[in-house]
């Protein structure tokens, strides 16, 4: 199980002298990453590995490689795991050329004992701290993954191959910044109220008619400021999106509802709209028990936004006349439908996703549902 046994020192060396580009990428892929699974399988079937806890209702790319790869599941896990432990391989590769360029140690000496360091690392599993020379000193194990639901940052501790997740807390000074991270309960479908003054609504990826996105954005920077690109905020994972959905219907009166780059079906009846993919993955187009299809959305920009004609005024300080002319032009992209005028819950979110949440919502279908709408008054 020693990690020498699927590693020699010689392609070791081979890679520390490989220039950034498409030979050290073939190396990495052909010689690095079947060494180092093989290894993990090695540890993996002796007993030696532990799965990563906490991370249930999360989504956090390499820590669900790993489980993946722990449970025998070959589906997705093999490309993320490989490809990671292999930067590793090339860190310590890259610091022995860079050690031997830099001082006037002997570049084989640099290799073996670079070697040497990571190949005590690999077999013992300790893959953060200190190293047994103070100029080979690889970074942390993974000290910038990312939850794609919850935003947080994190690093991936491995000791004695024990691994385990940390995030950062900028308020936790007296922990380094790092505290074990913690279970977070199962997503939830969210809820917003909107108010729909005319009824008449516009409903695009990008509301482009002149003037209205500067409006937006500077409601939006004096709500937010940059906070609309920190963890709570940012639209990088499933909690920033949610924030910003409500953020821009509190200052705006406009919907923003993040989605894939898809196509939608607007699907309506009275006091209804539900708004889901076009199609089921089937190739067939989905439809709604008591609904009728009546627009769609290319969503080009991975956004649905819906406003009223009454909001989209106001944000263009306009009485109808520009945002007419631009409705009739050529230029315009934007579905209009009706609805009875009134004040409107929507219903959004991740968890609207899973079909069992949609019924449970009033939606049967076998497509992505991305949100709903129902008037209240």
């Amino acid at each position: 199980m020693a990690f020498a046994d699927h590693l020699d020192i010689q392609t070791f060396e081979l890679l520390s002298r490989t220039e950034y580009g498409t030979i050290r990428d073939r190396m990495l892929n052909d010689l690095i990453e079947p060494a180092v699974l093989a290894h993990l399988a090695d540890l993996r079937d002796a007993g030696s590995l532990a799965v990563i806890e906490n991370t249930q209702n999360r989504e956090i790319r390499f820590a669900d490689a790993w489980n993946a790869f722990m449970d025998g599941t070959e589906a997705e896990w093999q490309n993320s795991l490989a490809y990671g432990f292999a930067q590793y391989v090339l860190t310590h590769a890259i610091r022995a050329s860079v050690r031997s360029d830099m001082t006037d140690v002997d570049a084989g000496v640099a290799v073996a004992e670079s070697y040497a360091d990571l190949c005590g690392r690999m077999d013992q599993g300790l893959l953060v701290g200190p190293t047994s020379h103070p100029a080979i000193t690889p970074r942390p194990f993974f000290d910038d993954l990312r939850c794609a639901k919850t935003g947080e940052r994190c690093r991936l501790v491995v000791e004695a191959w024990q691994p385990h997740l940390e995030r950062f807390d900028r308020d936790a000074r007296e922990h380094g910044f790092w505290v074990p991270l913690h279970v977070v309960d199962a997503p939830e479908v969210q809820t917003i109220e909107i108010d729909l003054p005319t009824g008449v609504l516009l409903i695009s990826d990008y509301l482009r008619a002149p003037g209205i996105h500067e409006a937006l954005e500077g409601r939006i920077d004096a709500a937010v400021g940059d906070k609309r690109y920190a963890e709570t905020h940012s639209v990088g994972s499933e909690r920033g999106r949610a924030t910003m959905t409500r953020v821009i219907a509190e200052v705006a009166n406009v919907l923003q509802v993040c989605t894939d780059n898809t196509v939608v079906g607007i699907h309506q009846a009275d006091g209804r709209l539900v708004v889901v993919d076009d199609h089921d993955g089937t190739g067939r187009e989905p439809v709604i028990a008591g609904l009728e299809r009546t627009e769609e959305v290319c969503c080009d920009r991975w956004t649905v936004l819906l406003a009223d004609r009454s909001h989209v005024l106001e944000l263009m300080q306009d009485d109808g006349t520009r945002l007419d002319a631009y409705l009739a032009s050529d230029d315009n992209d934007a579905a209009v439908v009706t609805v009875e005028p009134g004040r409107w819950r929507v219903s959004f979110g991740e968890a609207l996703q899973d079909r069992a949440t949609a019924a449970e919502n009033g939606v049967v279908t076998t497509a992505r549902v991305w949100f709903t709408m129902t008037r209240i008054v």
